[in-house]
């Protein structure tokens, strides 16, 4: 299988599997998407003969004791089905400890297309889970002054060892969609479990066609300055016939492009140029930045000639324009 997964432990039930996005999906899945002819669905189980595998797969990463500063990081294991899982935790007024652990997982049947992906959908689970940490926040701080208000206001303050008999009666927390007050999250995370399954299997694909036919895979592509309208087909004009292709193969692969120059102007162009070639969905573009930002971050980054130091992230491609 083919998998993108959410899961979190929960003290009544152990691992608890939130949501599973997987290619060719059963026809009683909560979310289904079509990308390019290929069809993706989520939905909160997975098939009969696969409860094992990914229960197990759920109880390992959610029990690793040390994953990196925090308790959050990612990590790669698996014999039957190999899983790349990011784990991190948020905070909960109602859990143990004001923190709930969770895990993202991607369940591939084989090693080498999980570790050639590893890095793209290691950056893409760091990008969702800041992304849940940071409204996780706003929701305990939100919930810690109304209960501080409730206090002061009371006729007498309830005692902290009252309070936390209270909390340890209490066996079911708040879904996470309750928890950061967010009725769609599950259909949020679904589509970017979809746009990020079905990147990092385009990628795989098209990676090994390319080995396939021993075909050069080069990180740098020179493009001449203009100072005229740029366009996807000016560029093409622009272009070797061999660096156009090698352009469009790595932005259509999901690979990272990056575009110097010493004139903004030109810059700006470029970067829009080949932000089209890159579909709406799939595109986070920064056209000018005085720093590096990874890839998770955007796909097509621009900045002025020399911001770029030491080597070239894995990933990436970079266009100068001189």
């Amino acid at each position: 299988m083919n998998a993108l997964l959410l899961a979190t432990f929960s003290e009544k039930d152990g691992p608890k599997l939130l949501l599973s996005c997987s290619e060719s999906p059963d026809n009683d899945c909560h979310y289904t998407t079509a990308v390019e002819g290929r069809c993706y669905g989520s939905a909160p189980e997975v098939k009969p003969e696969l409860v094992p595998i990914v229960r197990s797969a759920c109880l390992r990463a959610l029990s690793a004791e040390h994953v990196g500063p925090g308790g959050e990081g990612k990590m790669v294991f698996g014999s039957k089905a190999y899983t790349l899982t990011y784990i991190f935790k948020i905070l909960d007024r109602g859990a143990r400890g004001l923190h709930r652990t969770f895990a993202l997982m991607c369940m591939m049947p084989d090693l080498f297309p999980l570790l050639t992906q590893a890095n793209f959908i290691g950056a893409i689970f760091r990008d969702v889970a800041t992304g849940l940490k940071h409204i996780a926040k706003q929701v305990f701080q939100k919930e810690s002054r109304r209960k501080k208000l409730a206090h002061m206001q009371a006729d007498h303050v309830v005692s902290g060892f009252t309070d936390f008999k209270k909390q340890r009666k209490t066996t079911e927390l708040r879904t996470l969609s309750e928890l950061l007050e967010q009725p769609n999250l599950l259909s949020d995370i679904h589509a970017r479990f979809v746009w990020c399954l079905h990147t990092a299997l385009t990628r795989l694909t098209l990676k090994l066609s390319y080995h396939a036919f021993n075909v050069p895979v080069s990180p740098y592509i020179a493009l001449p300055f203009t100072k005229s309208d740029m366009t996807h087909a000016r560029l093409r004009e622009m272009l070797s016939s061999e660096a156009f292709r090698l352009l469009v193969f790595h932005a259509a692969s999901g690979d990272q492009v990056i575009v110097t120059s010493e004139d903004e102007g030109t810059i700006r162009k470029t970067v829009k140029a080949i932000a089209e070639l890159i579909p709406v969905e799939c595109r986070k573009v920064v056209e000018m930045s005085d720093s590096y930002q990874p890839s998770y971050a955007c796909n097509v980054i621009g900045m002025r000639e020399g911001t770029m130091e030491g080597d070239l992230p894995d990933g990436c491609v970079w266009v100068r324009i001189r």
